[in-house]
């Protein structure tokens, strides 16, 4: 996780607001944004480190905002591989609290990236092509290959407004993708085609 630098940016108020960037990786975001108890406590999380490292106190009401990524230009951050350090010195025959839980002894410190594992199923990103039309409607135009897949109900879709989330639990298909556009939600459109194993998504785009 990453946490960046506090800036100034406005709503969709047109207020001024301070927002912070967090960057975490898309597979972990993935595993976040899935299981609600895991979020609840990854927010918390996400919070005490803002609070520790700008020494600012936010309220408790909070709101997540549904398919949007970011307020305004997200910045770039830059991600270190580091080793655990040892803070705490032990005294002579003393056990580490670590060893005491475990019933261990403490041995060499390690990239902190390996203690994390996953148990979930690798999942499948489907072909896939987005493009527009020279003439007609402003709209983005998505097909995504789906050559497993029986009918449209084994198919979820969510669209935002510059997200993309296509996935079939039953077939291990996952596609999570930001696009470079603002969609208008409300006008998407979406069919399966049975015979060609394809899912045909028309999005309106805002300005068109």
């Amino acid at each position: 996780m990453s946490i960046g630098d506090v800036k100034s940016e406005k709503d969709n108020k047109g207020q001024q607001v301070k927002v912070i960037d967090v960057a975490i990786h898309p597979s972990f975001f993935h595993k976040v944004d899935t299981i609600e108890e895991f979020k609840s406590f990854f927010i918390a999380v996400v919070f005490s480190g803002l609070e520790d490292k700008y020494k600012i106190i936010f309220e408790d009401e909070k709101i997540l905002l549904r398919n949007k990524r970011a307020f305004g230009k997200l910045q770039q951050h830059r991600i270190q591989q580091r080793e655990v350090a040892q803070k705490m010195q032990e005294a002579p025959g003393q056990k580490s609290l670590i060893s005491e839980l475990t019933g261990e002894t403490p041995t060499k410190s390690k990239v902190m990236i390996e203690t994390i594992s996953s148990t979930e199923t690798p999942r499948r990103e489907p072909m896939y092509r987005l493009f527009k039309k020279k003439v007609g409607q402003n709209c983005l135009y998505g097909e995504f290959k789906l050559p497993d897949v029986i009918s449209a109900n084994e198919v979820t879709l969510d669209v935002g407004e510059d997200r993309i989330i296509l996935e079939s639990k039953a077939r291990g298909y996952l596609l999570d993708i930001f696009i470079p556009y603002i969609v208008k939600q409300k006008g998407c459109t979406s069919t399966f085609d049975r015979a060609r194993k394809t899912l045909t998504l028309v999005m309106p785009l805002v300005g068109g």
